[in-house]
């Protein structure tokens, strides 16, 4: 009902969605605020990101988000999230948004802060795959990496795992370029993992996107693998142009070279056998 305040009447809106133990929701922005224009999704493909190595998944759904020129239409609160926001295109933003194109027919759920338990992601996915049903999603893409402990090499292919293996191999991804057996087995853990699986249990059509990716450093390079990965079967809703994100992993990667020239060379290791075995505590 709605609450009187002074002369004032504050309408009370309920949530788009609420999880299972009620700590996530994710509500439209439209119904909120004024100016926004609520949007009418139409059985979307939906690709997800959440923080990991390299930021790969930020990277990319960001990049997404730009180079399509997407509207923000949700947000997510949860008590598992570390309180924060993002200063992004001159504007404070909510570190956890859903984003549309233009017809609708795909959305970008970007998330950009870390959640804090294993409770927490099990709120934050419930909420996450009520909406999609509720939405109709046709499928579900999961952008992520595995990481590395050194910088990859430039040969690194994207894994494709997909819930529908006539799909994922008719849109002629085998898993890996050097491992065709369909025998081959992998497990996905964390929120990636936790998502798909949800997916499947839900009934939701669902892929997941990986690149190897060192953990310490972002990786836009690992970025537009994924993206052209998912350029290549999904042309119709992404056709994205990854040149600048190419460009940037270069510079990056040749000032990797540098560094490792400079490690390696043979002052630097004199310099650090000649510190072998000092402590500063006995």
């Amino acid at each position: 009902m709605p609450k009187d305040i002074g002369k004032e009447t504050l309408k009370e809106e309920p949530y788009d969605i609420v999880s299972d133990d009620n700590m996530t929701r994710i509500r439209s922005i439209s119904s909120r605020m004024q100016g926004y224009k609520k949007m009418d999704l139409k059985n979307p493909i939906v690709i997800c990101s959440f923080p990991g190595a390299g930021m790969v998944g930020s990277i990319s759904t960001g990049y997404i988000i730009e180079q399509l020129q997407m509207h923000q239409i949700a947000f997510v609160d949860s008590r598992f999230t570390l309180p924060g926001v993002i200063y992004i295109g001159e504007k404070l933003r909510h570190p956890f948004r859903l984003y549309s194109n233009a017809d609708a027919s795909l959305c970008v759920i970007n998330c950009e802060i870390p959640i804090t338990s294993t409770r927490g992601v099990y709120s934050v996915l419930d909420a996450i795959t009520k909406w999609s049903l509720k939405y109709n999603s046709r499928e579900l893409i999961v952008l992520d990496a595995f990481p590395l402990d050194n910088f990859p090499g430039p040969d690194r292919k994207v894994l494709v795992l997909s819930s529908d293996s006539k799909a994922a191999y008719g849109d002629g991804f085998h898993l890996l370029s050097d491992l065709n057996d369909k025998n081959f087995t992998a497990f996905v853990g964390g929120i990636s993992g936790g998502l798909l699986s949800l997916c499947i249990s839900s009934g939701i059509r669902c892929r997941g996107f990986f690149v190897p990716s060192y953990s310490r450093i972002p990786d836009p390079e690992g970025a537009a693998l994924l993206i052209e990965s998912v350029n290549s079967i999904h042309r119709t809703s992404v056709d994205i142009n990854t040149q600048q994100l190419r460009k940037e992993g270069e510079r990056i990667r040749r000032r990797m070279e540098e560094l490792t020239k400079i490690m390696l060379s043979p002052g630097v290791i004199r310099e650090k056998s000649e510190h072998v075995g000092d402590r500063i505590y006995t």
